[in-house]
């Protein structure tokens, strides 16, 4: 597995190499969408989703300044300009590697759902894992995190961990609707999974997975997984780090969420 974890190497290697990224397109963008999760309020979110999927239909809230939708243009232009640097330098060192494996699998973080559309619509074989994780657990992960990712505004370090909880309760609420529509129009290729649970049920999560992609699980996998079967036992760090209090007012923020998706893990 660990040779798998490295396929891209050669990849990543040559984009940092030629210094190829995609902060120069994003820049295009930030003025609009923000420069981080929360920072705009969900009309102007599911706008910067459509323009960057280039749509304009159905855009909501108050009409789009001239100015904004330009630098829509100049961030496709970008996208395009730096797709064909990437093409004709770096990715035959992805492509060789991918060719040879039968599963490739992309992990996307905090990419929203309606993204996924095209990809469900013109592939015929692609699978979507859905992750989804106890909020208290990722406002205390985004709260240690690089301090540029904590809520603007926040007082302290309670204050920072409600707001970012209620961020992501949103955003993730957001996403479970969209991909109950997507599920109606592509049946059997989307899959939720709770990360809590995976901890709790880890074996029985894995062959999930891999029925789900018409896999067997790997003999590998059972190997790695042999030394790590206590990862589920004990509580989960957030509940001996979070105040009863701290954890009260998240959940009262996060009611919808906690509603949609009714896991046995995150009510402990």
């Amino acid at each position: 597995m660990s040779s798998d974890f490295k396929a891209s190497d050669s990849y990543i290697g040559c984009l940092r190499e030629k210094s190829i990224g995609y902060g120069e397109c994003e820049n295009l963008t930030e003025s609009y969408c923000g420069g981080r999760f929360g920072e705009r309020s969900e009309d102007v979110l599911r706008n910067c989703n459509r323009l960057l999927l280039n749509s304009s239909a159905a855009l909501s809230g108050e009409e789009i300044p001239a100015e904004i939708l330009r630098r829509f243009t100049s961030h496709r232009r970008c996208t395009s300009e730096l797709r064909l640097r990437v093409e004709d330098s770096c990715l035959p060192l992805l492509l060789r590697e991918c060719s040879s494996r039968r599963v490739r699998v992309a992990k996307v973080v905090r990419a929203p759902m309606e993204s996924l559309e095209p990809l469900l619509r013109t592939i015929p074989n692609v699978r979507v894992l859905h992750l989804l994780r106890d909020p208290r657990a990722v406002a205390l992960s985004r709260y240690e995190s690089d301090s540029s990712t904590r809520s603007s505004n926040a007082v302290n370090a309670n204050d920072s961990m409600v707001r970012e909880a209620a961020i992501y309760c949103r955003d993730a609420t957001r996403d479970i609707r969209v991909r109950r529509e997507l599920e109606k129009r592509y049946p059997g290729k989307i899959y939720a999974v709770v990360h809590d649970e995976i901890f709790s049920r880890t074996a029985d999560s894995i062959r999930n997975i891999y029925e789900f992609v018409d896999e067997e699980v790997h003999n590998d996998t059972w190997a790695w997984l042999q030394p790590r079967r206590s990862l589920g036992r004990g509580r989960f760090r957030w509940q001996s780090t979070l105040s009863f209090q701290l954890s009260r007012e998240i959940l009262r923020n996060c009611r919808r969420l906690f509603q949609l998706v009714r896991s046995k893990k995150w009510m402990l």
